[in-house]
């Protein structure tokens, strides 16, 4: 059995892989400079001569796919984040220097760098030109033809009584569709329209017979019993008496 350098999990010895630190010259093997400044789980063995640790199936499968994804959106080495597992206790080692991480984080980097160019020698591709805001008004008062643009307070308003109207307990406008149409206005499904909260007062609300029959009905009084106050309280703000 053999210790996972970086989760410290035991796996069969045919299980085993290995994870390098270092770049490969003669293979596309990935590697991973950070495991340098890891310390070797409990029992498991230190980095070899050739910067290579012995790693489950899980880790290195873990690690495999992400280094994957940043080779398909070209991650530049020193820019890419791990997320591995690692048992408690294991710390990560500071590097003898700042300049020998940044060698270490851009050794692939250098030696690939075209890897990393577009096809036209390195050129950056053209941007290009972002379209132009849409300023295409979305809404159109049905009475006076102002846009949502300009008046930013549009209603929809329902001119036939119909279930959706009496389910959202809202009042219907059956004159609205007697005047002229705006020009751009739109009726949805020949009973919705939407009105400029200037031009809504100008028509008269109908209310569904349903709704007029809950309307007319009584509501219940609850009488409170009046809370004793004094006969004279003075006001909070200019002093003044006044009669309670």
């Amino acid at each position: 059995m053999v210790v996972c350098f970086v989760c410290g999990n035991m796996t069969a010895g045919s299980n085993v892989t290995q994870l390098f630190s270092r770049s490969q010259r003669t293979q596309q093997t990935p590697f991973f400079p950070f495991l340098e400044y890891h310390d070797p789980a409990p029992g498991a063995s230190p980095m070899g001569d050739d910067w290579s640790v012995d790693a489950c199936f899980v880790c290195d499968a873990l690690l495999a796919q992400q280094w994957e994804s940043f080779e398909r959106g070209r991650m530049p080495i020193g820019k890419r984040l791990y997320w591995l597992k690692r048992p408690s206790g294991c710390e990560i080692r500071q590097p003898v220097s700042q300049i020998e991480l940044e060698e270490i984080l851009n050794e692939h980097s250098r030696g690939n760098l075209d890897d990393y160019s577009d096809d036209e020698g390195g050129k950056s591709p053209e941007s290009k030109p972002q379209d132009p805001p849409d300023d295409t008004p979305r809404l159109i008062c049905y009475s006076c033809g102002k846009s949502d643009k300009d008046c930013p307070s549009m209603c929809p308003v329902h001119c036939k009584p119909s279930y959706e109207q009496l389910r959202t307990g809202v009042p219907y406008y059956p004159t609205v569709l007697d005047t002229d149409k705006s020009p751009g206005s739109k009726v949805v499904c020949e009973s919705i329209t939407f009105l400029c909260i200037g031009c809504l007062p100008k028509f008269p609300p109908e209310w569904h017979a349903v709704q007029k029959d809950f309307l007319r009905q009584e509501s219940t009084q609850s009488v409170l019993p009046r809370i004793p106050l004094p006969e004279v309280v003075s006001c909070y703000t200019c002093g003044t008496d006044v009669s309670t």
